[in-house]
């Protein structure tokens, strides 16, 4: 029994239980592995997510890719603006709890960009930098 990501949760076993606790926010990836009496393994990987919906999307940017963690599934919609208030990008994007959504920003002067999300019943705005 591992947690891929050990600063996201924790996970043991207790008698014949798997205990699973949140440790931290974020996605992990939980194997357990069972051996039997003739020494045959099997093992079983799931995913885990723990995250706070109020605190809204983790928002970052690397070699002209944002990315947008939601830790949500469904439509998200995006407005990004620049620091003149003007809209760069606008519309759905189809999110996943462990799929980000992925958005080029190649086309985008660099600058501060403000980001407006709204999914789950809530909206958020973030800021990131283009370089």
């Amino acid at each position: 029994v591992k947690a891929n990501t050990a600063n996201i949760a924790h996970v043991y076993q207790e008698g014949e239980n798997i205990v699973i606790t949140a440790l931290g926010y974020g996605a992990t990836t939980i194997t357990l592995s069972a051996t039997d009496t003739l020494s045959e393994r099997v093992s079983v990987e799931f995913s885990v997510s723990v995250r706070i919906p109020e605190k809204g999307p983790k928002v970052s940017v690397k070699d002209n890719e944002l990315t947008v963690d939601t830790y949500y599934d469904g439509a998200v919609m995006i407005l990004i603006t620049n620091s003149l208030g003007s809209a760069v990008f606008d519309g759905s994007i189809s999110s996943g709890i462990f799929e980000p959504i992925k958005i080029d920003v190649t086309s985008f002067a660099p600058g501060r960009y403000s980001i407006r999300t709204e999914y789950d019943g809530r909206n958020f705005t973030s800021v990131f930098v283009k370089k």
